[in-house]
């Protein structure tokens, strides 16, 4: 490699760091541009229910605004061929001390002269000087590093919203960006209503939970009709703080009703809620068989479930349930070493 090659090659070592920067510069806005498209695509597309007309507009104009800004922030830097000559006076503006050898040398080296041996005395002059030049502080570090930090930031941002964002930001980007996915094949809104089809026992209570599929609203509300021919009753379901759910309790429930969920014009199914007799204890009487020594008469007790006595009461428990049932069971909330006797259930 002669003098001139080495020369030149330092010159090319500072043009590739410069193209790293502007790489790196491109990649970063161009990454925080296009999320920020596609968050302010589903976000309009959202506007109009996700509509195919709206879905089609919105994914065009993403299309071609991050195409756009490809071209504008990647290709047209990067496309700017600069020369030698312009390089080696980038690097004198650092190192003024080099008095103009380096672009001199750069300028006049490929000319073939007839002094041309004064070129070389020149070419090595400006190599010898070059080499106590620290080519790394064209590398500006802390600059890639700022833009590194916006590039991650952006694609965190992204990952944040789908995971922990409003319902309508995963169901959106699927719809939009992702269409063969699973969840793009469904309905564009939609309100999955818990637990649907439901049998509970008469007399308790039961939770009603809603979630909104593509699209957010402040305003959900429970439709409840107790038989076929009775009017629909209208109820605002709360928020629930712990989540992006909406809930509402029906207590005491004492009849089957049907119900469903609406919200932004949009409803969920009609589902069934049954209230059915289940089996529960009515009642509990108590008769106290104290022991001999004592000279007491058995006692009874009506309607009371909690047993105080003597060691060595036995006790006979009357036990009624609101339906008849085939058998059942007497369970004792006590220490498993603390139990002795073994109850007999006779119906």
């Amino acid at each position: 490699m002669t003098s001139y090659e080495s020369l030149l090659e330092r010159i090319r070592k500072v043009r590739r760091r410069w193209r790293s920067q502007i790489l790196v510069r491109g990649i970063a806005i161009l990454l925080a541009c296009t999320i920020a498209l596609l968050v302010l695509g589903i976000w309009g597309a959202d506007l109009f229910g996700f509509q195919p007309a709206a879905v089609w507009v919105v994914r065009l104009l993403t299309g071609g605004l991050v195409i756009f800004a490809a071209w504008y922030f990647l290709y047209l830097p990067l496309r700017v061929r600069v020369g030698d000559v312009t390089v080696a006076q980038y690097i004198e503006e650092k190192y003024p001390q080099l008095e103009d050898r380096l672009v001199t040398a750069v300028e006049y080296g490929n000319r073939k002269t007839p002094d041309s041996g004064m070129i070389t005395l020149l070419i090595k002059d400006a190599l010898k000087q070059t080499s106590r030049v620290d080519f790394s502080v064209f590398l500006n570090r802390r600059r890639l590093t700022a833009f590194g930090i916006l590039g991650v930031g952006a694609f965190g941002s992204l990952l944040a919203l789908l995971i922990w964002g409003p319902s309508y930001i995963p169901y959106g980007f699927s719809n939009l960006y992702a269409p063969w996915t699973e969840a793009s094949l469904g309905s564009a809104r939609m309100i999955v209503v818990f637990p649907g089809n439901i049998q509970v026992a008469k007399g308790t209570d039961q939770l009603i939970d809603a979630q909104l599929v593509g699209f957010d609203s402040p305003d959900v509300r429970l439709y409840r009709q107790s038989s076929k021919s009775a009017p629909w009753s209208s109820t605002a379901m709360e928020p629930d703080p712990r989540g992006s759910t909406f809930r509402y309790l029906l207590v005491d429930v004492q009849a089957s009703e049907r119900y469903y969920v609406e919200s932004k014009g949009v409803r969920s199914p009609v589902y069934s809620l049954e209230a059915v007799d289940k089996a529960h204890v009515d009642r509990i009487d108590l008769t106290y068989n104290f022991p001999a020594y004592t000279g007491m008469s058995p006692q009874t007790v009506e309607d009371e479930g909690d047993i105080s006595a003597l060691e060595g009461t036995q006790m006979d428990l009357s036990i009624r349930l609101n339906v008849p049932v085939q058998s059942a069971r007497l369970l004792f909330d006590v220490p498993p070493r603390a139990f002795r006797p073994v109850p007999k259930v006779r119906r």
